[in-house]
């Protein structure tokens, strides 16, 4: 079984796919129904030391007796503290309990602990909520390299990959009304390039009232006119031909609309399926979201009197994600060339990391591991670490640290 959750401040929503399915089920609060919101809410009652998450908390009475609390991933990403009947709670203690709650919906099929992995869906991902969400994989009693991060655009890209393919010839617009105001995703794919290269351009208007039919027709005209575009997708709000019919009138005219209201948990099963299966069905597409590494990363290595190019990591991984480690032998000079080639555009570049720290030895008897991660999607972190040569030249222990510049 994969899960997926869309985690947002103004509700959640979980998803399950199980073996041999295609298409994921999304949980409903009520047996049966189509309640698929988890209200982002946490409350606690006086002298009481349960805590009560989404609708139970929900239900409970507006009074002095009863502690309610909202927005915990915000107040989890920057740490925030929760003073609940004069004492301190963490909001980030909080979310994993909210989170937990949420997992422990699927037990009618299967415990979440069993599940084969689990993707979490949320906003935006930067450093901030990248560290949080990694900590919070580790507070639960599951393998933390079996918990998958990616953002609702991502989430976006990966339903639009399971789809057949008429419905993104061209772009593709995704129209989000579960927030304030409005925003769209759209993603556009450019057949020109090898590897087709997919980008999902946002553009937000708080402004705008869904329910608000002339305003919510105007702001989807901003989006489509003046360009192709196969099918539009509307995510939360109340947008249909009833209430506004302008609007719906407007987006169907040669295009195929869609309400996809589980969007997001969906995308988010069809990501970890395919991590968890070793599948990578869009090879020839490359996706370059704001969370994506969008250069190459390899090394210039001297082999018998040439020079050879090595692939360290390739574009298209999320920057969070990314953990190379390589082994190679040091030539004559004592330093690291890296060879950064971005996707689009040509700043290729190189960067030269200095080895001064590491003993000097004669060539090719210095074997040294080196490490690239990223804490944030601007920089490389690069450690690398003196093995030595065997019992010749034992291993100093010396690593040598540097952040290089992905752009420039």
């Amino acid at each position: 079984m994969i899960i997926g959750i869309d985690l947002n401040d103004t509700g959640s929503r979980i998803s399950f796919l199980e073996d041999g399915q295609s298409v994921p089920t999304t949980i409903s609060l009520v047996t049966g129904g189509e309640e698929y919101d988890i209200p982002m809410l946490a409350a606690k009652r006086k002298d009481h030391d349960e805590w009560y998450f989404g609708k139970e908390a929900l239900r409970l009475p507006d009074s002095e007796d009863v502690f309610k609390t909202d927005g915990l991933c915000y107040k989890a990403v920057y740490d925030d503290i929760v003073i609940a009947f004069g004492q301190e709670y963490k909001a980030f203690d909080l979310l994993v309990m909210y989170v937990k709650k949420l997992l422990s919906m699927t037990s009618f099929v299967e415990s979440w602990q069993m599940a084969d992995r689990i993707c979490i869906c949320a906003g935006e991902l930067g450093g901030q909520s990248v560290k949080m969400l990694r900590r919070m994989a580790r507070s639960f009693d599951y393998p933390d390299d079996r918990f998958d991060f990616i953002s609702r655009s991502e989430s976006f890209y990966e339903y639009m990959m399971h789809q057949q393919e008429d419905l993104w010839n061209h772009d593709v617009v995704l129209l989000d009304m579960t927030g304030k105001g409005i925003l769209s995703r759209r993603l556009c794919v450019d057949r020109r390039t090898k590897p087709v290269v997919c980008r999902i351009y946002n553009d937000e208007d708080r402004s705008v009232d869904p329910s608000d039919d002339e305003a919510l027709k105007e702001f989807a005209q901003k989006q489509t006119e003046g360009r192709i575009v196969t099918s539009v997708y509307l995510v939360g709000g109340i947008a249909d031909k009833d209430t506004t019919p302008k609007t719906i009138r407007y987006l169907c005219m040669k295009r195929r609309v869609f309400h996809a209201h589980n969007l997001y948990t969906w995308g988010a099963c069809h990501f970890s399926k395919d991590r968890h299966l070793g599948i990578d069905k869009r090879r020839s597409y490359l996706y370059l979201g704001k969370d994506k590494l969008r250069s190459n990363i390899g090394i210039r290595v001297s082999k018998v009197n040439e020079e050879t190019y090595f692939s360290i990591v390739e574009a298209g991984v999320n920057w969070y994600d990314v953990n190379a480690v390589t082994e190679l032998y040091l030539g004559r000079e004592r330093e690291l060339r890296f060879l950064i080639s971005p996707m689009v555009g040509r700043n290729e570049h190189n960067a030269i990391m200095r080895l001064t720290d590491i003993p000097s030895r004669p060539e090719h008897t210095t074997r040294v591991r080196i490490r690239i991660t990223m804490d944030t999607e601007d920089y490389l972190t690069v450690n690398v670490e003196d093995l030595g040569f065997g019992e010749i030249f034992p291993a100093s222990g010396t690593v040598v640290t540097e952040r290089i510049a992905v752009s420039i």
